[in-house]
C-alpha cells in the first residue's frame, strides 16, 4: 500500500534514515516490523511525515510498504518488512496527497464544513469558506480569495488557491501558497500555529497568507 517517508539526502545521491541508506527506485527488506521497535517506517497520513522529519533538510518521497504493515497507536506510522522507495514530492506534494487521504475517509456535510474525527471540507469557488472542526481534520480553499480554518486538535489548513487565507487553533499547521496572476506556484511554507515564522508569532484564530514569499497576518494586508 502507499506511504510517505521522509529522509536525510546525502551528498552523493543517497538518503538516509537512521543508519539505513536508500536510493530512489529500490526496494528493502527486514526481517521483522515492529512499529518504534524494527523494519522500516513509513506513514499512511502524508503530513504525519512532518512529526518525524521537519522540513528543512529532508526529502519526501512515496512509497509502497506491506498491505499487512502494523500501524503505530499514535497516528499513522507503519512498520514494515518491504519498503520499496518512490518518486519524491515536496511539501506541496505533501499538502496535496493528504487532502486526498482525508478525503477519502471522511464524510463532508453540505456548505464545505466537516466535523468529526478526521473530517475534511474544501472548497473551490471565488471567495469559497471551508471548515474543519474535527480531530485530525483538513480544510481546502483552492479557489480565489478562499479561506480555509482547521480548530480541531492535530488538524492542518491549506491555502492554495491565489489570495487565500488560512487560520488554526493552536497546535494545527497551517499549509500557505502563494500563486502569481496566471496561477503558477511562486512559493509555499508552512507553520504551526503558536510558533514563530518570518519573525511573526503566528497566533490561534488569526487569518495568515503568503505574500511576497513570507508569512503575513492576512488582516494587515
Amino acid at each position: 500500500m502507499k506511504a510517505y517517508k521522509g529522509f536525510t539526502p546525502q551528498p552523493d545521491g543517497t538518503m538516509k534514515c537512521r543508519d539505513k541508506t536508500y536510493v530512489e527506485g529500490e526496494t528493502y527488506l527486514e526481517p521483522t516490523a515492529e512499529p518504534c521497535v524494527s523494519g522500516m517506517h513509513a506513514c499512511l497520513a502524508p503530513l504525519n511525515v512532518l512529526a518525524y522529519y521537519p522540513p528543512a533538510g529532508s526529502v519526501f518521497h512515496e512509497v509502497e510498504v506491506d498491505d499487512d504493515a502494523p500501524t503505530h497507536s499514535q497516528d499513522s506510522k507503519v512498520a514494515s518488512k518491504r519498503l520499496t522507495v518512490g518518486a519524491q514530492i515536496g511539501i506541496p506534494g505533501l499538502v496535496k496527497a493528504q487532502v486526498e487521504y482525508v478525503w477519502s475517509k471522511a464524510t463532508v456535510e453540505d456548505g464545505g464544513h466537516a466535523k468529526g474525527d478526521s473530517g475534511a471540507a474544501s472548497a473551490t469557488g471565488y471567495s469559497g469558506a471551508a471548515s474543519a472542526t474535527g480531530d485530525r481534520g483538513a480544510a481546502s480553499a483552492t479557489g480565489d480569495r478562499g479561506a480555509a480554518s482547521a480548530t480541531g486538535d492535530d488538524s492542518v489548513a491549506v491555502a492554495a488557491g491565489p489570495n487565500c487565507r488560512a487560520m488554526g487553533a493552536g497546535g494545527c499547521v497551517l499549509f500557505l501558497i502563494e500563486r502569481d496572476d496566471d496561477w503558477h506556484i511562486i512559493g509555499h511554507a508552512s507553520v504551526k500555529v503558536g510558533a514563530t515564522k518570518h519573525g511573526i508569532k503566528i497566533k490561534p484564530g488569526a487569518w495568515y497568507q503568503l505574500v511576497g514569499g513570507r508569512v503575513v497576518e492576512a488582516g494587515a494586508l
